[in-house]
């Protein structure tokens, strides 16, 4: 393995150790906004064993190694009843046979920013992630993520710096299994001259995907099962996602997410032509989102 893949991983691993030393409430409800990728939304965000674009590197980064060519994505997302947008570009990219690496440039405006005490503001958000995966063996890879998120308004300021740690197994193109440490950082936060730091809630989440027939770039049916806890909270998230495609360049999604805190339903639809994928996703839980997202193959 290349130095600087050593040193990637390396790094990853101290993060997640420093910061799994807590785990509590964070500053401000950050995430309202699913993470970047139509399709992902579209299935209930079940695809953490499921990797089709580089927006896998928000949910599984070991997931980059499973994909086949260089390529960029586009996405655009909403939430009309917040008055938030959300734009993101995202290239991924290889470094020899065995190492992949993807990169993430996000900007949003957050119409209402939920602080701890329940005040919300209006801020604008920027974010940066970084991914990279390694191939530990023919079936198995490993990857590390680690975003960096600012947010600003007047008289404050927002900073979180989170690492997720993922596995991705492949015994056959038929099924995939995968397992992620995710979301271990901190929340730093800056308001009237006071600064105050605080551990973000950490996640486990594990989940399979299957596909029939077993061709990996056109297969009828997949189906992708998830299961997720988040330290310091009650419950578990249960995630199921389906996708079927009544041609090879027009499949049809449909997605549900039960947790703790939110549950609903996602659907959606893709548009393959060529080396461009377009899908639209909508995602109907306490607030409906929706997701627009372009991909283009290198």
């Amino acid at each position: 393995m290349p130095n600087r893949a050593n040193r990637f991983v390396a790094l990853g691993f101290l993060v997640s150790a420093f910061f799994l030393r807590a785990a509590g409430q964070s500053h401000a409800d950050y995430d309202e906004l699913s993470p970047p990728g139509a399709r992902s939304n579209a299935m209930g965000g079940a695809i953490v064993s499921d990797a089709r674009d580089v927006s896998i590197v928000f949910i599984n980064p070991a997931g980059l190694m499973a994909l086949q060519k260089n390529s960029i994505l586009f996405a655009h997302r909403g939430m009309t009843e917040a008055a938030t947008i959300g734009e993101t570009i995202a290239v991924v990219f290889n470094v020899g046979e065995s190492t992949r690496y993807a990169l993430s440039l996000s900007a949003e405006q957050r119409g209402e920013f939920r602080m701890s005490d329940g005040e919300e503001i209006l801020a604008h958000n920027i974010a940066f992630d970084a991914g990279q995966a390694v191939q530990l063996m023919p079936s198995v890879s490993f990857g590390t993520h680690i975003g960096l998120r600012h947010a600003d308004a007047p008289g404050f300021q927002f900073i979180r710096l989170a690492a997720t740690l993922g596995l991705h197994y492949s015994p056959s193109p038929e099924i995939n299994y995968a397992a992620t440490l995710r979301n271990a950082g901190v929340d730093v936060a800056t308001r009237n001259y006071r600064t105050s730091r605080s551990i973000l809630p950490v996640g486990l989440e594990v989940g399979l995907s299957m596909r029939f027939p077993s061709s990996y770039t056109k297969p009828r049916v997949t189906i992708g099962l998830a299961n997720e806890k988040i330290f310091g909270i009650r419950g578990v998230a249960y995630k199921i996602g389906i996708e079927y495609s009544m041609a090879d360049f027009l499949p049809l999604r449909l997605g549900y997410f039960a947790g703790p805190i939110r549950k609903g339903f996602s659907y959606g639809v893709g548009i393959r032509l060529g080396a461009v994928q377009i899908d639209y996703a909508v995602v109907a839980m306490t607030r409906r989102t929706y997701q627009l997202s372009a991909l283009l193959e290198l």
